[in-house]
């Protein structure tokens, strides 16, 4: 390697430092999406209690446009086969999979069901 050469490399490697320098820092990645957004079709919904008590069938909106799942109650609370709409706020991740909801079994009775004028 010549002596133009060298200073060239030199030159070089003095310069990268700054260049970096210049470089935007790396776009951060987005959060997870939220939990209201999550399409959870086929899992299972359990209780406070740990007992399951259906599936979701389906995912789908409100008139005000607020993500809803639609439960069939397949266990407990007397509504057996009766398909429901959680608010998907109400369904929290379990750690042994599936959902639990906060809501007790009175309240689940009271929410919407799903039928040919109240679809999701």
């Amino acid at each position: 390697m010549n002596s133009m050469s060298k200073m060239l490399a030199a030159l070089a490697l003095t310069a990268l430092p700054a260049m970096a320098q210049d470089t935007p820092p790396a776009t951060p990645m987005a959060p997870p999406s939220p939990a209201t957004s999550a399409d959870l079709t086929g899992q299972h919904v359990f209780n406070t209690d740990g007992d399951w008590i259906g599936t979701v069938t389906h995912m789908g909106h409100d008139t005000q446009g607020q993500p809803l799942a639609a439960v069939t109650i397949e266990r407990k609370l007397g509504i057996a086969g009766t398909t429901v709409l959680f608010p998907l706020g109400s369904l929290q991740p379990r750690e042994k999979g599936g959902y639990m909801t906060n809501l007790n079994g009175d309240q689940i009775k009271q929410l919407p069901k799903s039928n040919a004028t109240n679809t999701p």
